[in-house]
Order: structure tokens, then sequence, then C-alpha cells
């Protein structure tokens, strides 16, 4: 497979023996030294993967400077994916890792049919232009990195774009996954639709 680095969309399907889209030993531990704008998929703006038996990762944490116009990400039906972006031991042993990213134009996150998804993120990501984001079927994912709006007072308030959230299990939303800020279940109630 050959990729287009400043290609808008990508859609990977039925490889069955990929483990990630990019390996994140191509950087070493360091990242890309080129500006973010300028950087490996800095023009993606559509991501589908789906059916992909052996994918564990999609991206090493170290191109997320990058993905600053993607607007959706689908990842749909592939039984060992652990991570969408994800870290390595270098990556998680350095003190300078990132903790908090701005994916600024993210409207929409679907997670589909990911039984071993564990993590979107280890850093927090801020996603005020989310519409919609759907989680089916990823009862392993514990945490949403998604950092809501703070009010004056601090409490969360829904991205002003929001227009639905998707989930099923319903025991998965009420009982598994927590988000960033301890009220954002409640906040985002209005916005839930189980399947």
């Amino acid at each position: 497979m050959q990729l287009n680095w400043s290609t808008s969309a990508i859609s990977i399907q039925h490889c069955n023996n990929m483990e990630s889209l990019v390996s994140s030993s191509w950087f070493g531990s360091a990242p890309p030294p080129l500006p973010p704008y300028n950087g490996i998929f800095s023009g993606l703006i559509e991501f589908y993967c789906g059916g992909c038996e052996s994918m564990k990762k999609l991206f090493p944490l170290v191109l997320l400077p990058n993905l600053v116009n993607l607007e959706r990400i689908e990842v749909m039906d592939c039984e060992k994916m652990e991570e969408i972006i994800g870290t390595t031991d270098e990556e998680s042993s350095t003190s300078n890792s990132i903790t908090k990213f701005n994916l600024p134009k993210l409207r929409s996150l679907t997670l589909d049919c990911l039984p071993e998804l564990k993590s979107i993120c280890r850093a927090k990501l801020i996603c005020n232009s989310l519409e919609k984001i759907i989680v089916i079927y990823c009862e392993k994912l514990k945490r949403m990195p998604i950092c809501l709006p703070l009010l004056e007072n601090g409490q969360p308030s829904p991205p002003p774009s929001l227009k639905k959230i998707q989930t099923d299990p319903k025991e998965w939303w009420e009982r598994v996954v927590e988000w960033e800020h301890p009220n954002a279940k409640d906040v985002l109630r209005p916005f839930v639709e189980f399947l």
C-alpha cells in the first residue's frame, strides 16, 4: 500500500496483516522535525479504517500535532484494535510527552465493534467542533479523553456544535466510561441516544 502524505482522505479496508498505519519507529522517540501544518498527514481531513483484523493502533502519538485538519475518524470492525492514537514505550517514559492537544476541526468520531479498544489517546483532546460521537461495542474503553469547554464556574459545557452521541450498550455509558471532567456525563446526557 502506498500513501500520499498530502491526501485529504484515507480509507484502509481489510488489510489483515497490518498492525498500525504508521510505525512510530520511523520517528524514534522524538517528534517529527517538520512544523505541524507541513508534516505527515497535515492535510488529512477524513480517515476510515475498517475490517483490519490485526490492526492494534492507528497513529503514533508523535503524529498528533499533524492532525489539525482532521474532521472525521471512523474505525470499525478491527478485532485487535487497542489504541487509536498510541504511544510507544519510549514515548510513555519521556517527561516531555504530549499531555493535551487540540483537534480544532474534528466533527465526527465513530468507533464501532472494537472489542479490544482500551484507549483513544492518552493525551487529553480538545475537540470543540465535535458534532457527532458514536461508540458502539467498545466495552473495554474506559476513558473518553475529550475535554469539554468549561464555563466560568468551572463546570463543563458541551461543545457548541455537538448534535448527538450514539452509544451501545447502555451499560457501557452508565457504568464503565469516564470523561475528563466528573460531571461530563450529566452535561452530555441530553445528547445521548442509546441504540
